[in-house]
């Protein structure tokens, strides 16, 4: 069979997975090895907005207003913005996890480590540490924010 032939054989089979299931044959596979527990990095986008962080300070009883006044997180403290509240990326993180392996894990702790504003690229991410879960939060090009582990 010629080099051609079965570049177009494969072209077709991950066309036909793509329309039996709905899913690109490549998307697929990253999911497969993602549900096996077995990624080696993960990553996922996060919005920090204005209004989540004000019903988060609400629901947290957190009444500083650097996380949902900006005039006064800007003027006052001299921040860039609102400050994106740890808890909250802590919980991010921990319901990351728990997506990524399909159950809640039985341990997890956290660190702050630097401070993430609304305006911020947010991303969470992953990685596999043996039978845990390495996870944190960084602005693109940033430092670490939260640092986190899972485990099961």
């Amino acid at each position: 069979m010629s080099h051609q032939m079965r570049h177009t054989n494969r072209e077709q089979g991950s066309a036909t997975i793509e329309a039996v299931i709905g899913v690109p044959a490549f998307l697929l596979f990253v999911l497969l090895i993602i549900a096996a527990g077995r990624i080696a990095l993960a990553r996922q986008a996060v919005e920090a907005s204005a209004t989540l962080l004000f019903r988060y300070s609400a629901l947290t009883f957190n009444g500083h207003r650097i996380h949902y006044d900006r005039r006064y997180a800007m003027e006052v403290e001299g921040y860039p913005g609102l400050v994106v509240h740890g808890p909250l990326q802590a919980t991010w993180l921990l319901n990351f996890a728990a997506s990524i392996r399909g159950a809640p894990p039985s341990r997890f702790s956290f660190r702050g480590l630097s401070t993430l504003f609304d305006d911020d690229a947010v991303r969470l991410h992953a990685k596999e540490d043996g039978d845990r879960l390495k996870l944190w939060t960084a602005r693109d090009g940033g430092p670490i924010a939260m640092s986190a582990e899972a485990a099961w």
